[in-house]
């Protein structure tokens, strides 16, 4: 095989090669010369680019064979009706999501976004329809709930969990400690902010200039 004027092997290590490269060529054209029944094929492949990551991808994928529709509330109490209905809805999804995060990290870490992922997810929303853009919004601020009731420092479920263990021992903790457990949390955020953000940049790096890093 032929890919990217290089002879590449037929190994796990060209595979790993080809990925990397199709990633990196988002919507950019490929020439890639492959041999069939002893014959050299030239092929013309352009990466579709991956909504969330912006990574290329090529192949076959499965996709829902459904039809969207929307459905007009007919009042105010169904208006309620269905808004409560699609909160439970997107409550369990992005619990189910935040879940797995904790109980399966290994794979479920690549899935975890920066802000600048997110704002470019929000524009794919918006370029296929604004409409959309209501439900993006509800399923991050759900997000942002369940996290901030997490018993970490800094966050909301962090100062409750203070207040019960205040409660239980039945003094208060010292300010001093207290600060202490909240500049770690705060230092705790900043650190995986700033991780996020990182690798954000660098998957538009590597798309923009197609860097394989």
């Amino acid at each position: 095989d032929q890919s990217v004027g290089e002879d590449l092997e037929a190994d796990a290590k060209t595979v790993n090669q080809v990925v990397n490269k199709i990633k990196a060529s988002a919507n950019k054209k490929l020439d890639v010369v492959v041999s069939r029944k002893g014959e050299m094929v030239k092929l013309n492949l352009i990466p579709d680019e991956t909504p969330k990551t912006l990574e290329g991808r090529v192949g076959t994928r499965l996709e829902a064979n459904s039809v969207l529709y929307k459905k007009m509330a007919k009042g105010p109490v169904d208006s309620i009706k269905l808004a409560s209905k699609e909160f439970g809805r997107l409550f369990t999804l992005v619990g189910k999501s935040l879940t797995g995060l904790v109980t399966n990290f290994s794979q479920s870490k690549d899935q975890v976004s920066g802000p600048l992922a997110i704002v470019a997810v929000g524009a794919e929303v918006v370029r296929k329809d604004i409409s959309g853009l209501f439900q993006f919004g509800a399923v991050i601020n759900i997000n942002l709930a369940i996290v901030n009731l997490l018993p970490l420092p800094a966050l909301d479920g962090g100062f409750l969990l203070l207040l019960i263990i205040e409660a239980i021992r039945g003094k208060k903790m010292q300010k001093e400690t207290e600060q202490s457990i909240t500049g770690a949390g705060v230092l705790f955020l900043l650190i995986s902010g700033g991780v996020l953000i990182t690798r954000d940049l660098t998957d538009f790096a590597v798309k923009a200039f197609g860097l394989d890093l």
